[in-house]
């Protein structure tokens, strides 16, 4: 398994070959590029998630009660009936 302490250890200047030194140095900076993009991502997703828990409020957890059936759902969930 690769990990980042694998990449400052490694002197691609070592590699006699020139076309494999090409290619190894390529690679390194794609897994660079990569590692960033995923921390960013990783970010977002965090971002996202603390911005939903915020719109939906400490309530959303308690209710439980917006997908169930009218005639699963208890009183407490059920809407007020509608008088004509």
């Amino acid at each position: 398994m690769y990990t980042g302490s694998m990449q400052e250890n490694f002197d691609p200047r070592t590699i006699q070959d020139e076309d494999l030194r090409q290619v190894v140095i390529d690679l390194m900076n794609m897994v660079e590029t990569l590692s960033t993009k995923v921390q960013e991502q990783v970010e977002e997703i965090q971002r996202l998630r603390d911005e939903n828990h915020r719109l939906k409020g400490p309530r959303s957890a308690q209710r439980g009660c917006g997908r169930a059936s009218p005639d699963l759902m208890s009183e407490s969930c059920s809407e007020p009936a509608l008088s004509p």
